[in-house]
């Protein structure tokens, strides 16, 4: 199970540097304008609770196999709430760069969520 969670980590920093390469250039070139410090910070802390959940789900697997679906439903509502904050507390902070980080988030978090989901499955599977 280890394995998994370091290829996991490996593609999550992968995806993470990526995803701020894409943001950066989406933004400053297709958006035409100067790319908003949020998404330097934002994108590496939804990748930081995408570890963390996965590595919950992962536990609770190795534990006991009965509270696993408990741990996962706990690890995305923990995931979507603190996404939430993130969300609200950035739009509050910075107003006039809400949308473009907000809508970076979004593609974001359906990212990892993709990248956590297939991991968590192959990680399940003997």
């Amino acid at each position: 199970m280890n394995t998994d969670f370091s290829k996991f980590a490996v593609y999550s920093v992968i995806l993470t540097l990526f995803s701020i390469l894409g943001a950066f250039l989406i933004i400053k070139y297709l958006v035409v304008m100067e790319p908003p410090t949020g998404i330097y910070w934002t994108i590496p802390f939804v990748a930081l609770l995408n570890l963390i959940s996965a590595k919950m789900m992962i536990n609770a697997k190795e534990k006991n196999p009965h509270q696993f679906v408990t741990a996962f439903t706990l690890s995305m509502m923990v995931k979507f709430l603190a996404t939430a904050v993130l969300l609200l507390v950035y739009g509050l902070l910075d107003n006039e760069n809400f949308k473009p980080v907000a809508l970076t988030i979004g593609v974001v978090y359906l990212m990892f969520l993709v990248l956590e989901v297939f991991f968590v499955k192959k990680a399940l599977n003997p």
